[in-house]
């Protein structure tokens, strides 16, 4: 018998297979949420034995097989033969994988340790232009040496208002939690009458809880609750009095909020999206959820709000993919919550969350792909240039007013569908993706305006 031992990240995580070279079958030895690597074979007592690294609540460890426990390993059920259209796959490790006994490392055999707080990784920071529009975050993690509690601090700030995030998440079981605290002052732009929009200053001030429960490798559960302070108005006093006078002129009630919220939330998650170091690759990731806030008095807001986000990667070639994109929304009760949009990386063409409203759809598709062949990959700067061809369409309205709304940019409305077509390229510099992109609007009868330029320093959807 002669047997070849090789890892390989076939399902999104490094684990051992054997490919048996007389009988041309292959069988998965390991199953490791960390990953198995650099498997090796030694002789003891005249026999063949395995040893291999794997990666285990934080900790790497060496890990080894002897010849029974290896025969048991892949003669418990019929391995899986090669097909000839199957051998390309392999040659890049695309490895069909059998059902055979899989090796599993049992938690109680790790030695229990305090907690050993490490920076999980650099401080990011991403900062766009959209339009007039600069904006800056950055977010710093700390999590356990074991990476089952971790610490994050997210600081962002746009034109004077300025958001601070806490959170704690803890991953040490299969149920696991977390504890965010938030203390928002942000904006976004609304109809201020018929004709006319203008800045709204929003604040919220509370904090959530939320527990996750995979239900496997690929999808899980949360449901959450949460306490939040919430007050909405328009920024510049003149822009308030012109909104409370149209809303007595015409009798409509307002669309701002004031009060106090409490949300529950229930939300299913399937995600198999795998990346490249420039973003997806391939995959999907599925998100549906519902959220509902009960109104226990008069001070408390009543909304219910449904929402979902599909995300898809075709991959074309090994640098370039197909990638779509779909959101939709619907939120409705006394108080529905608010939707924006606008600027790179989201609605391209929009100024920064230029479009809002309380249900609607967005839709992205783009092609993306190098600008330059591999084998000038290591040139500085422009051996990473990507490239990108883009649409973006969506179509949203605000409940409790008026139909033929204009929206802040002259020839779209909020009850009808526009779109935005363009082209863009990105370098790497420090390890994060710089974007340009170019594009215009229209409103499926015509270009409105100029051609758009948005700058964002941030991985694509």
């Amino acid at each position: 018998m002669k047997l070849i031992y090789f890892s390989s990240d076939k399902t999104g995580i490094d684990n051992i297979y054997v490919l048996d070279t007389e009988k041309n079958e292959i069988s998965q030895l390991t199953d490791v949420l960390g990953g198995s690597f650099s498997p090796f074979t030694f002789s003891k007592d005249k026999e063949t034995n395995l040893a291999f690294t794997t990666f285990f609540k934080g900790k790497y460890h060496l890990v080894t097989l002897d010849k029974q426990e290896l025969i048991e390993s892949f003669s418990s059920s019929p391995p899986k033969e090669i097909t000839k259209e199957e051998e390309a796959t392999i040659a890049e490790l695309q490895i069909p994988l059998s059902k055979d006994k899989i090796l599993k490392i049992a938690p109680e055999n790790i030695e229990n340790k305090g907690f050993k707080p490490v920076l999980s990784s650099r401080p990011d920071i991403i900062s766009g232009v959209s339009g007039g529009t600069f904006a800056i975050a950055s977010s710093i993690a700390v999590e356990d040496i074991m990476g089952d509690q971790r610490f994050a601090f997210f600081i962002q700030r746009i034109y004077s208002f300025e958001t601070y995030i806490a959170s704690y998440t803890n991953l040490s079981h299969r149920l696991q939690y977390a504890a965010t605290f938030i203390r928002l002052n942000d904006f976004f732009i609304a109809p201020v009458n018929e004709r006319y929009s203008d800045y709204v200053e929003t604040k919220y001030t509370g904090g959530s809880f939320v527990s996750i429960f995979p239900l496997n490798l690929w999808s899980r559960i949360e449901a959450g609750a949460g306490i939040y302070n919430v007050s909405e108005k328009f920024y510049y006093e003149d822009a308030q009095i012109l909104y409370e006078d149209y809303l007595q002129r015409t009798g409509q009630s307002s669309f701002l909020n004031d009060g106090h919220d409490l949300p529950f939330s229930l939300s299913f998650v399937t995600e198999t999206t795998r990346f490249a170091y420039w973003g997806p690759l391939s995959g999907h990731t599925f998100l549906v959820g519902l959220r509902f806030s009960p109104q226990l008095s008069d001070s408390f807001l009543d909304r219910k709000t449904l929402y979902g986000d599909f995300r898809y990667y075709q991959r074309i070639t090994d640098r370039s993919l197909l990638a779509g994109r779909i959101r939709a929304f619907n939120s409705w009760g006394e108080n529905p919550d608010f939707f924006y949009y606008g600027g790179g990386n989201d609605f391209r063409g929009l100024d920064f969350r230029e479009i809002v409203g309380n249900v609607g759809v967005i839709i992205n598709a783009e092609y993306r792909f190098p600008l330059l062949p591999l084998s000038l990959i290591r040139i500085p700067f422009i051996g990473t240039m990507r490239g990108k061809v883009f649409v973006d369409s969506g179509k949203t309205k605000i409940k409790n007013f008026p139909k033929n709304v204009l929206a802040p940019r002259e020839g779209l409305y909020l009850d009808e569908w526009f779109g935005s077509v363009g082209a863009g390229f990105a370098f790497f510099f420090s390890g994060l993706p710089f974007n340009f992109e170019f594009s215009k609007v229209h409103n499926y009868k015509k270009f409105i305006g100029g051609i758009n330029f948005d700058f964002s320093i941030g991985y694509d959807f």
